[in-house]
C-alpha cells in the first residue's frame, strides 16, 4: 500500500500529510457526502434539494471568481459583483467570502476538485469489480488513508480495487451462466409466441 510505504520510508512526510488540513481531500469528501444523500434520496422535500442546488450554484460561483481573481487577474469588485448577481448570498456575505479567496488561491477549487475525483475512483471501482464492488468498502479505502494528497488516495483506491477485481475463471463461468439464463429466456418466450401462451 502507498501509505504504509510512505510511512516506512519517511514517517515526517507522511505525519506532515496527515497531520496537514488537506482542504482537496476534507473538503472533497464532505462534498462527496453531500452529494451521495442526493443518491440515496436523503432530501425528503423539495426545498432541501434547492438548499442543496443554490449552494452547488455557490460552489460554482467560487470556482469562477478564485479562478478570475488569481489567473485573470480580478479585482475585488468584479469578484464581489460576480457573486452577488449568481448566487443567494447577501453583500456581506459576498464580500468576506471574496476576501477569504483573494488570501488563499486555489481554496475554493480544492473542495470541488476533491469531489470529483472521488467519483473518479468509485465510478473506476464501480466498472473494474463489477459485481464484486461495494459502496461500503469503496468508502472505507477512502476514509482510512486519511486527508492524504490526491494521488496517494488514487494510489491506494487502485491498490484496493487489483486486490479484489474477480479472477477470470470466476468471470467466464458468470458469462456461461448469463448465456445460459438468456437462451433459457428466449426460448422460453419462443414457446410462448408458439403456442400463444398469454
Amino acid at each position: 500500500m502507498c501509505v504504509k510505504r510512505l510511512a516506512s520510508t519517511n514517517t515526517h512526510i507522511y505525519k506532515t500529510y496527515i497531520t496537514k488540513n488537506l482542504n482537496v481531500f476534507q473538503q472533497g469528501w464532505a462534498l462527496y457526502a453531500e452529494f451521495l444523500g442526493e443518491e440515496l434520496a436523503l432530501f425528503d422535500r423539495p426545498y432541501e434539494l434547492f438548499g442543496r442546488y443554490a449552494f452547488e450554484i455557490f460552489r460554482a460561483g467560487r470556482l469562477v471568481v478564485d479562478t478570475g481573481i488569481h489567473a485573470m487577474g480580478w479585482s475585488r469588485d468584479q469578484a464581489v459583483d460576480y457573486l452577488r448577481n449568481y448566487t443567494f448570498m447577501t453583500r456581506d456575505q459576498v464580500e468576506k467570502e471574496v476576501d477569504r479567496y483573494v488570501t488563499w488561491p486555489g481554496q475554493a477549487c480544492a473542495y470541488k476538485i476533491g469531489e470529483l475525483k472521488m467519483k473518479e475512483l468509485r465510478t473506476r471501482a464501480m466498472n473494474k469489480l463489477g459485481w464484486k464492488y461495494s459502496p461500503q468498502e469503496f468508502h472505507t479505502n477512502v476514509l482510512q488513508i486519511g486527508p492524504v494528497p490526491l494521488r496517494l488516495l488514487e494510489e491506494h483506491i487502485d491498490h484496493w480495487i487489483a486486490s479484489n477485481v474477480p479472477s477470470v475463471a470466476y468471470s467466464k463461468h458468470l458469462d456461461d451462466f448469463n448465456f445460459v439464463v438468456i437462451l433459457i429466456v428466449i426460448l422460453f418466450r419462443a414457446l410462448i409466441m408458439h403456442f400463444n401462451i398469454l
